[in-house]
């Protein structure tokens, strides 16, 4: 598989795995007292995604240690390029990135 696809790959599994987060981080919003067994579920839930992402982030800085190009398509990834610039399908990776970046904001929000 291509080096920018497989970045494609992993930051599309990281969105999902974010995107689960982030529903689990919605079920801690509550003050029921009925609710404390959902509230240690979601927390469990999310330990589990942190570490699921925790091995994507690992796998997606192996690509970028692995040559140059696999280098800019971390950075790519991470959002750190002139998106003019990129080609059409370093542009998707690109998106694929700021949709990552997206959804970390809204958790950030709920978390505040």
């Amino acid at each position: 598989m291509e080096v920018l696809e497989q970045m494609r790959m992993l930051l599309r599994e990281k969105s999902i795995l974010f995107s689960q987060y982030e529903q689990e981080t919605l079920r801690l919003d509550t003050d029921a007292p009925e609710a404390v067994e959902d509230i240690v579920e979601a927390v469990q839930a999310r330990q589990a995604l942190i570490d699921k992402i925790n091995g994507l982030d690992q796998r997606i800085a192996a690509i970028g240690e692995a040559s140059s190009y696999g280098a800019r398509c971390f950075r790519i990834g991470k959002n750190q390029c002139d998106y003019a610039v990129l080609t059409e399908a370093e542009q998707g990776a690109f998106r694929d990135g700021q949709e990552v970046f997206a959804i970390l904001t809204r958790i950030r929000e709920l978390e505040a």
